[in-house]
């Protein structure tokens, strides 16, 4: 089976610079995306148009269903230091491409996963069938703007989404939402409910943090001045009452990069995470999450 592949460009085309990221009292920051779903020739005939409106980390789903041809893309948006913005993006694709001498249906799949930092200034540009490919002329182009609004406004804190322009036939789907992006993750290393070993690190939402445990000299014997690693990543937010839930992927390695234990879990918000080492270091040795959100 053939593999079809996604081309994502980061474009400089120049709008919507607003100098230093300069905050005023009493306001708070913005950004919003213009998404334009256009013809990729010379009459740029636009199609759609949609506007995602959110506070800083807020994430949006593009996606498009046309016959024979399925696109999902997942973007992770973060306003980080320099006037950049940190865009992480997973796309998957699916485009039938003839059938087999049994006459069954073959299709190309393609999935990525890609990361970049862009300026204000800049815009990403989807060509979802590849440049030139296959006689298909879609362009998808979505632009930042950053902007200020008072904190008195009763919408500062809110996610819009606008659709100026829609597709009569719904080929394109867009969606958007706003969790918590930034985590500062502890970890501890326990031996009978006393912490041996304990560390800390700031990560983002889906991104692996690395957490130096070394043993220092309240530990037991067995493991004294031993150097473990631990590996953490919030993989989802769930919204629940009455507490926000996170779930979690981890793994604890040695010295040696050798995994000890490695799992998932889901808690709320601020509790622990907490995993027997017994049968990997011996009895009454334990590992220990503990996820927040980080404040700004």
């Amino acid at each position: 089976m053939k593999r079809f592949l996604m081309i994502v460009l980061v474009l400089l085309i120049g709008f919507f610079e607003t100098g230093q990221r300069v905050n005023a009292a009493g306001e708070s920051e913005r950004i919003k995306f213009n998404v334009t779903v256009l013809t990729e020739d010379t009459t740029r005939e636009i199609l759609s148009e949609t506007i995602i409106d959110g506070p800083p980390g807020t994430d949006f789903n593009i996606n498009l269903n046309t016959k024979g041809f399925d696109m999902r893309s997942r973007f992770l948006t973060d306003l980080v230091e320099g006037d950049e913005l940190l865009v992480r993006v997973d796309l998957e694709t699916r485009r039938l491409f003839g059938q087999s001498p049994n006459a069954l249906p073959l299709y190309e799949e393609d999935k990525q996963k890609q990361s970049w930092r862009m300026g204000l200034d800049e815009a990403v540009v989807l060509l979802p069938y590849g440049k030139n490919g296959g006689g298909a002329t879609l362009k998808i182009e979505i632009r930042p703007e950053r902007y200020r609004v008072s904190d008195h406004d009763m919408e500062s804190g809110n996610l819009k989404i606008e659709f100026p322009k829609t597709l009569e036939s719904g080929e394109i789907s867009i969606e958007a939402k706003k969790v918590p992006h930034d985590y500062l993750i502890d970890a501890e290393l326990l031996f009978n409910g006393k912490a041996v070993a304990k560390g800390n690190a700031a990560s983002l939402l889906e991104e692996h943090a690395e957490i130096a445990l070394a043993a220092g000299e309240s530990a037991p014997e067995a493991i004294l001045g031993r150097k473990y690693k631990a590996s953490i990543a919030v993989d989802g937010y769930i919204r629940d009452q009455p507490l926000d839930l996170v779930s979690v992927s981890f793994g604890l390695s040695d010295e040696a990069g050798e995994t000890i234990k490695s799992g998932k879990g889901i808690n709320g918000l601020g509790h622990e995470f907490r995993y027997s080492l017994d049968d990997e270091l011996g009895e009454g040795f334990e590992l220990v999450f503990r996820v927040r959100e980080k404040k700004k």
